[in-house]
């Protein structure tokens, strides 16, 4: 049985990881002088009902547990974005580029669900990336939206029978859209 270890875990960005970066006054010499900005938190369950596909009957022939099962689940785990805004030469606010925006997770990245038949269907959180960023400098105050593709591995059995069912990737259709100032925007610009 393939589960995630403590080391696999620690490769998402936890809420300690970042409490660290938000506090943390340690500075590399070519590091881009700026602010960070925390939007979230958001929680996974909303952005699950926002796509299209069922995690639960995607790979099981209808048998696995409802999206609203499977999305109350996921509402105990909560998504932050980091992002930085710098000041160019012209004296305005950027967005950073490269490392940011960073995903942090806080709250439960595995989960233990029943399907039809009374049998465990467990999904755990593997990974998470920014798909399809756009930043617009032609609204004002400037805006940067993305969505997030995240990749669950799934197991259905039960003790002594577990077979791993899929790796499956899904995307919110819900985008997450923000400001310069750090203000979420209700619509994608």
């Amino acid at each position: 049985m393939l589960q995630i270890t403590r080391r696999d875990s620690l490769k998402l960005a936890s809420a300690t990881a970042l409490a660290t970066l938000l506090s943390g006054t340690a500075k590399a010499a070519d590091a881009e002088p700026g602010e960070l900005m925390l939007m979230g938190p958001f929680p996974l369950g909303e952005l699950y009902e926002s796509q299209k596909a069922s995690l639960g009957n995607e790979h099981t022939d209808g048998q696995g547990p409802s999206d609203k099962d499977i999305a109350d689940a996921f509402n105990q785990c909560r998504l932050y974005v980091i992002d930085k805004k710098v000041l160019a030469k012209s004296g305005e606010w950027q967005f950073a580029d490269g490392e940011f925006p960073i995903l942090a997770f806080s709250g439960e990245l595995h989960f233990e669900l029943k399907d039809n038949s009374d049998t465990n269907f467990k999904i755990y959180f593997e990974k998470m990336s920014i798909i399809d960023q756009r930043d617009d400098y032609t609204s004002r105050p400037p805006s940067r939206c993305f969505r997030v593709g995240f990749q669950c591995h799934i197991f259905r059995g039960n003790l002594g029978s577990e077979r791993d069912i899929a790796r499956y990737g899904w995307t919110p259709k819900k985008r997450i859209a923000y400001d310069i100032n750090g203000k979420l925007l209700a619509k994608t610009p």
